[in-house]
């Protein structure tokens, strides 16, 4: 806990993001979801299971509406979504906000395939906010998502290269510049303290906790 390093500087930044000051800022998706519960009822353990519950509902209905989009097809939608809602990923890491906060991911994909059909730039600074979004649900879910976006336009460059052009390689770059400056209050004070401290994980270490 943050409290027994104190009054070491940055101590707060030093543990997970769940704590009340870092939590304003790393979990600010998950805030936005929790407060109205937690402001009517002054309830937290009523706010968190709500917002667990959000979770599933919200990234089963985003996985809806992107396969919807792709397939044409509702019950195609539905089927996918609940797949994902319900997979093992999730309902293993009910207890981690961190993990469990996937609602943004689909809405991420929506917004990178009306960017690559349409090259409307609206749809570029919607992939810069969702992206903000998603990442300060929890920086693993922010490596995830880049990882995910990075995929999606290497294939996309590979499979499908007459839909790649010079104006949309300036519009993601353009998004995530964006993302970058939004995010820079949260991630500088976490990237100076590992480099103060010299975090780092050895190969075991990854293997032993990627599960």
């Amino acid at each position: 806990s943050w409290e027994l390093c104190h009054p070491e500087p940055q101590s707060r930044t030093g543990c997970s993001p769940r704590v009340p000051r870092v939590a304003l800022i790393a979990l600010v998706s998950a805030l936005v979801l929790a407060a109205p519960v937690y402001y009517a009822t002054g309830n937290p353990v009523l706010s968190h299971n709500m917002l667990l519950l959000a979770t599933f509902i919200l990234s089963g209905y985003g996985v809806w509406l992107l396969v919807r989009d792709l397939t044409g097809s509702g019950w195609a939608g539905f089927v996918a979504g609940a797949a994902f809602a319900l997979s093992f990923y999730r309902l293993n890491h009910l207890p981690h906000q961190t993990l469990i906060n996937t609602q943004w991911m689909p809405l991420l994909l929506i917004a990178s395939y009306k960017l690559l059909w349409t090259g409307r730039w609206k749809w570029a600074w919607a992939l810069s906010v969702l992206f903000v979004l998603q990442a300060l649900s929890g920086h693993y879910l922010a490596f995830y998502s880049a990882m995910l976006l990075a995929l999606f336009f290497v294939f996309y460059a590979v499979v499908e290269r007459k839909v790649i052009s010079w104006r949309l390689v300036g519009q993601v770059a353009s998004s995530g510049a964006v993302a970058a400056l939004l995010m820079a209050p949260v991630v500088v004070p976490y990237v100076l303290l590992q480099g103060d401290y010299q975090f780092t994980r050895n190969l075991f270490e990854v293997e032993r906790f990627s599960n």
